[in-house]
């Protein structure tokens, strides 16, 4: 056996490790290697089988399951609830006709992301393809409502043109028009409609007092919900609440896809790797008590819950697509790379995994120079193949979560935990101060830093099986569920750049994220801060300023957007980076990047269009590379302002279409 240690200068050299220096030295190698043999054998003594090789990474067990609204029998679980029935508004017309909608569709719609428009001078926001009327009618008849909407009819007969609402009682209507023609529509209106008195103007979105709060019940109640806001969870959905093109992996025990929280099409590819199909259902026989039971659901909940639905809470990422992977009670290694390799071939962006090894107390009391220089020299064979596994995913832009653990160790003797390229995340208590439970990891004086965030840990709010939640008044503790908000986090970072690597991700976090205060805030990482990590991420892409200055456009410049490589016509796990390298006011060149597999780079010439309102940069024949057969087939991109005030990239070939940002770069990555 050989080791690498430091000398007394500083150098550095290698040597036997019976290799005295004198009768101290000799007595300090022995103690150390007395206390080796003795937590190897503690070690030794946890390993079983394979399905009782760890456990699940929870402290708390749940005495009871409760559903705060509507409690379903276990061995019955019934459908998802119908919404309340419509009640027709008392002064809708009976009679509508032809221009008004129905009594069933009269109400105000709600107005599409996409369709929201920005007004760069002011920054009010209103919707780009509504106008809205006020009438002035001093009659008590309202036959004035209908009069109008049969002339804008006879105005504007085709399908684009609907009155989507009215109220007659207050003689108001809201009309829907093409987006590009609203400006002129509401100009001509007062024109072409003379024998009515009424007023047209833009519908224009207002922020109430409680902005920004789900609808869903839990987030009435502040002891529920009390995490998502020292993590910035509120204004950070005010940028992005994530994209199903997001695919977020949670390896776990089992789950409940019928939760009215997970199920639907927010689910891809679920899969159960001890059964080797899509049943990740746990056993009938199982005892809802067991952690196994409820703990994937809870885990896969706060990460990717629905929002907006009336139930429970939300997770970080609630427009993300959940791959649910069950290791069922088989949890040793094999199992979890199964998990891990499978989400990799399912071209997941991130996978989290809250689970790892429990250490007794035993450990616990072994000083922290101990328990680091043991994670330095045991269980090497292990932490390569673990490496080797996690080189893959680093390859691919694939981001690990792991749970730091919940046994108040360093957190690196685990071998999983080892790899910087991977996320640990500890947990926080209401205080915001380290969890009592919480594994650690930063240790400046030792040069390790094994903990990269850290994130609420105690008494969280999730789902549970048969459409239930956990306990009101008790939630859940463990860095189980703080490892998932981090998920969601990096699920809506890679919804606004999914080009990140895992450095620049771990990067972005840890300098955006708030340091914890407290005796042991300097031995986890700072506090995870969403909105910050988005902002810092949209601070390097273009403003929507360069249209009118070609002189801050030159450059080179990246897509927001992988671009993934097909195999009859489904992602085959490898991908390619798109890069603009703007040389002048009329040409420039795009560049592919074949990053995955051959790291090829592929080149044609560009030809540049500047407009008042946009820039086209047109690719004139195909991208290729010498010694290649392959080519990119040629594409238009039109630049133009999106409502955020950052450039947006229209890209249209040969029977497609996509859209993302885009950001400058100082050079290809080629890693």
């Amino acid at each position: 056996m050989r080791k690498f240690t430091f000398n007394k200068s500083g150098g550095s050299e290698h040597h036997s490790f019976w290799n005295p220096w004198g009768p101290w030295g000799y007595l300090w190698r022995l103690l150390l290697f007395l206390a080796m043999l003795f937590l190897l054998f503690v070690v030794l003594s946890m390993f079983r089988r394979c399905d009782k090789a760890s456990k699940l990474d929870d402290t708390d067990t749940p005495e009871e399951i409760l559903n705060p609204e509507d409690p379903e029998d276990p061995n019955n679980p019934t459908d998802p609830i119908d919404p309340e029935p419509f009640i027709p508004f008392e002064k809708d017309f009976d009679d509508p006709g032809p221009n008004l909608p129905d009594s069933t569709r009269n109400f105000i719609p709600p107005v599409e992301p996409g369709d929201t428009i920005t007004d760069p001078d002011t920054g009010r926001k209103f919707a780009g393809d509504r106008l809205n009327v006020i009438i002035n009618d001093k009659s008590a008849s309202d036959v004035t409502v209908k009069k109008w909407a049969e002339e804008f009819k006879s105005l504007y007969p085709g399908n684009d043109y609907q009155v989507v609402y009215y109220n007659p009682l207050t003689k108001t209507l809201q009309i829907q028009v093409p987006a590009n023609e609203r400006d002129a529509i509401k100009s001509k209106l007062p024109q072409q409609i003379t024998d009515i008195s009424f007023k047209v103007f833009d519908n224009s979105f207002y922020q109430g007092a409680d902005s920004g709060r789900p609808n869903d019940p839990a987030f009435q109640n502040p002891d529920l919900t009390w995490y998502f806001e020292p993590i910035q969870a509120y204004d950070a959905w005010k940028i992005t609440k994530g994209s199903s093109n997001v695919r977020v992996a949670v390896i776990d025990s089992y789950f409940d896809l019928n939760h009215r929280e997970l199920g639907g099409q927010k689910i891809s590819s679920p899969y159960n790797i001890v059964r080797k199909n899509a049943n990740v259902n746990p056993p009938s026989v199982m005892n809802s008590d067991d952690p196994r039971f409820f703990h994937g659901t809870m885990v896969a909940s706060q990460a990717v819950a629905k929002q907006d639905n009336m139930i429970g809470a939300s997770g970080i990422a609630p427009e993300c697509t959940l791959i649910p992977i069950s290791v069922g009670d088989a949890i040793c290694n094999l199992t979890i790379l199964d998990g891990i390799l499978y989400a990799i071939h399912q071209n997941a962006h991130v996978i989290n995994l809250s689970l790892g090894m429990m250490w007794d107390e035993r450990i616990q009391q072994l000083p922290v120079e101990t328990q680091i220089e043991f994670s330095k020299q045991m269980m090497k064979d292990e932490q390569e193949v673990w490496d080797y596994v996690f080189g893959m995913a680093d390859e691919r832009n694939v981001t690990i979560v792991w749970a730091a653990g919940n046994s108040d160790v360093y957190t690196a003797m685990d071998a999983m935990k080892r790899n910087y390229n991977t996320i640990k995340v500890s947990a926080l208590d209401p205080d915001l101060h380290k969890a009592d439970f919480s594994d650690f990891g930063n240790f400046q004086q030792y040069g390790v830093e094994m903990s990269t965030i850290s994130a609420p840990g105690m008494y969280m709010f999730g789902a549970m099986p048969w459409n239930t939640f956990i306990p009101k008044l008790k939630g859940s503790d463990g860095t189980s569920y703080s490892a998932p908000i981090v998920t969601g986090a990096v699920a809506l970072m890679k919804t606004l750049d999914n080009t990140l690597s895992n450095k620049e991700i771990i990067q972005i976090l840890q300098e955006t994220g708030k340091p914890i205060e407290g005796r042991d805030g300097s031995t986890i990482g700072n506090m995870l801060q969403i909105r910050d990590a988005l902002m810092r991420i949209k601070g390097g892409m273009a403003k929507s300023d360069v249209i009118g200055d070609p002189q801050k456009m030159k450059g080179l410049w990246q897509s927001t957007r992988l671009v993934e490589q097909l195999t009859n016509g489904k992602p085959n796990g490898n991908h390619d980076r798109l890069y603009f390298n703007i040389t002048s006011d009329t040409s420039g060149e795009i560049i592919v990047y074949t990053a995955t597999s051959n790291k090829k780079l592929y080149r044609a010439p560009l030809g540049i269009k500047w407009e008042s309102s946009k820039v086209t940069f047109t690719q004139k024949g195909n991208a290729t590379c010498p010694g290649e057969r392959n080519y990119f087939l040629p594409a238009t991109y039109v630049c133009v302002p999106d409502n955020n005030g950052l450039l947006l990239v229209n890209e249209s070939g040969s029977g497609y279409t996509d859209k993302y940002n885009i950001k400058r770069v100082q050079s290809i990555i080629q890693e």
